[in-house]
């Protein structure tokens, strides 16, 4: 399983929003983002990443041209980056247990707890054609 991203890019990706984790926990959590990353798009981003999808397989959200390995392999490192970000915000444990504190008269409002994807790494990958599974007719 590849890790989609380094931990100099997560610093990069955070900024001065938030500290980067040391180098160790960082390429701990984004070897597990990388992992979840997969399992969401059903094996395609270790595909893309690694150059084995024919020309025009997946289709990104503004297909005007055919993307490159090098722009899946950018938007899989940004995808990682994004859940680790979402992991450092609501907490890794989220990934579990779910998010709490989103109570209503003592009910948990399942409703309202986001899924174990964070948004900004779902848009990413959404972006990269690589959460569905469409295929290019030409």
């Amino acid at each position: 399983m590849t890790t989609y991203a380094t931990p100099d890019q997560l610093a990069s990706w955070l900024g001065a929003t938030y500290t980067a984790p040391e180098e160790e926990e960082a390429t701990r959590m984004l070897g597990r983002a990388s992992q979840l990353i997969d399992t969401a798009t059903r094996g395609r981003a270790q595909q893309a990443y690694d150059g084995r999808l024919s020309q025009g397989h997946l289709i990104p959200a503004h297909p005007v041209t055919p993307w490159t390995q090098d722009d899946y392999q950018e938007a899989l490192a940004d995808a990682a980056c994004a859940q680790v970000e979402f992991w450092l915000e609501f907490g890794e444990e989220h990934d579990i247990v779910g998010l709490t504190g989103f109570a209503n008269a003592g009910r948990l409002q399942i409703g309202k707890l986001p899924g174990r994807l964070g948004a900004r790494a779902r848009d990413r990958l959404v972006e990269a054609g690589l959460l569905s599974a469409r295929v290019w007719i030409e």
